[in-house]
């Protein structure tokens, strides 16, 4: 099916908010992506969204409410990033701001949610880059100026004129500035807002602007054919779905009865039959598991669009759910992996996400055998969409560097705390560690010396920079401050130089395996 363009006036329309866009994003957005200024930013395109979807003349696809739903969750994942300081997690929720853009598309495109396919949402995904970097272009094109009587083609006119004059206007005064300096005082004068470049606001303006056209351009009605619905798998027979899954079954079968024989067998079994310790044991395979998990979610996908439709599909369904069950016990023996290691090494944030993953993955697949394997696909897609959405938040309300610097700490008197890993945590574990620094064992010292650093560390006080995870760590530090220079003279080594005040070092970081 063809595209529906725009109608002149409302490319027009999507223009003007695009400018005012612009004008916004060099605002709200000059001190950087992070802070309060990118979710007002995302309001105001949700707003001017919503504002064009209602603008009479436009056909508007889908529902203008789950458009306003998914604005929301977009603005409160912009929000996310001044809400945590912790870099993974802003990753995430800017991952989310892709995800609440591609819903917005999909519906305007006529694909509801909730009826979507996989194919559906891998669309959507391209096509929030896609459109986001030429979706401005058709609105170019296709704008037209109200109707101003007998003097729009003098209007046209006199803008055709100002474009013209535009160039040469710009090199002879680059050439005047050049040659006499009051000519050229007087002009970065005018180019210079406070101490920052005037070119620098404009690139940012256009840049923001031009954003903010393309995705009011996705808002509208676009084409409906999805050209990934075409790269379905070929079909296969009975003969070709057994052989595939049961094959992987039957080695997931294999590994799993492995598994249960080293849970059950306990320590002795664990070393006479792997010759690994405990720990080692533990610190083998995590990722690897995990990453075999989500490969068998893709598998099961793909195996889903070709095994055949009606009389044999009940092999696969009856391999596939014998299949998701023999993951969820390979996920259980990842999570004992990783419990275990915990308790020996400690926990970190790529051992946090990967946990999280896990988490996440256990339950799209059990949404997997609800959906897909009793043969209702359609609401799959969409569910694991949400889920994705709904988890990067619950991430966000569990704070994760603050949990794993309580679980770390809670290891204190069982196992060394490493106070060198915990220094390099972000502002959102602050709190937490000053609650229980007397608790680490190894690098308190230079635990101490980091979170004084950080007290120390330039604030412009822009509140377009203002994190609330720093904000209330540099108030915590502030607050311990007396007990942070305790331990700094208490733990650390003094060296006077000739000259100025003492230096504190830290001693080396011991090796300890991670």
């Amino acid at each position: 099916m063809r595209a529906r363009a725009p109608s002149g006036g409302a490319a027009a329309s999507a223009l003007a908010l695009a400018a005012g866009l612009g004008v916004a994003g060099d605002a709200l957005l000059w001190k950087g992506p992070v802070g309060p200024g990118p979710a007002l930013w995302v309001a105001l395109l949700a707003g001017a969204a919503l504002l064009l979807r209602r603008r009479p003349g436009v056909v508007a696809g889908g529902s203008t409410r789950a458009v306003a739903a998914w604005a929301v969750v977009a603005v409160a994942a912009a929000a996310g990033t001044a809400w945590r300081a912790t870099p993974p997690l802003r990753l995430l929720f800017l991952g989310v701001l892709v995800l609440s853009a591609a819903g917005v598309m999909l519906e305007a495109r006529g694909r509801r949610f909730g009826r979507t396919r996989v194919a559906d949402h891998l669309w959507g995904a391209a096509l929030v880059p896609a459109v986001g970097a030429t979706g401005a272009i058709p609105l170019f094109l296709r704008a037209k100026l109200p109707e101003l009587g007998r003097d729009r083609n003098r209007a046209l006119a006199f803008g055709r004129g100002l474009l013209l004059a535009l160039p040469p206007t710009a090199v002879f005064l680059a050439l005047f500035a050049a040659a006499d300096p009051v000519i050229e005082r007087a002009l970065l004068r005018a180019t210079a807002i406070g101490s920052e470049d005037l070119p620098a606001h404009v690139a940012l303006a256009l840049a923001t602007g031009w954003l903010g056209a393309g995705l009011l351009r996705g808002v509208l009605p676009g084409p409906r054919r999805n050209p990934l619905a075409t790269l379905r798998p070929p079909r296969v027979g009975i003969e070709e779905t057994a052989m595939v899954l049961g094959l992987v079954t039957a080695l997931f079968a294999g590994f799993v009865a492995l598994q249960l024989g080293y849970l059950f067998g306990g320590r002795a079994t664990l070393e006479a039959v792997t010759g690994l310790t405990l720990a080692e044991y533990a610190r083998r395979g995590f990722f690897e598991l995990v990453a075999a998990a989500g490969l068998v979610l893709a598998l099961l996908l793909a195996m889903a669009a070709a095994a055949p439709r009606h009389a044999g599909r009940w092999v696969f369904r009856a391999l596939g759910g014998a299949l998701v069950a023999l993951v969820l016990v390979v996920i259980v023996s990842a999570a004992l992996r990783l419990r275990l290691y915990v308790a020996e090494y400690g926990l970190t944030t790529s051992r946090f996400y990967g946990a999280a993953f896990m988490a996440w993955l256990t339950v799209t697949l059990l949404w997997l055998a609800v959906t897909v394997l009793r043969g209702r696909p359609r609401p799959f897609a969409s569910g694991a969409h949400a889920m994705a959405v709904a988890a990067v938040f619950v991430l966000g309300a569990l704070n994760p560097d603050a949990l794993i610097a309580r679980t770390n700490l809670d290891r204190a008197g069982v196992r060394a705390v490493d106070g060198w890993y915990l220094a390099t945590l972000s502002d959102d574990a602050v709190p937490t560690l000053l609650a229980r620094l007397d608790e680490v064992d190894v690098g308190r010292c230079r635990l101490a010396l980091e979170l004084e650093a950080r007290l120390r560390s330039p604030r412009d006080g822009d509140w377009r920079t203002w994190s609330r995870g720093e904000a209330r760590a540099r108030a915590a530090i502030q607050w311990a401050a007396p007990d942070l220079a305790r331990v700094r003279l208490a733990t650390c080594r003094r060296v006077q130089p000739p000259i100025g005040p003492p230096v504190y070092y830290p001693d080396p970081p011991r090796r300890t395996r991670r």
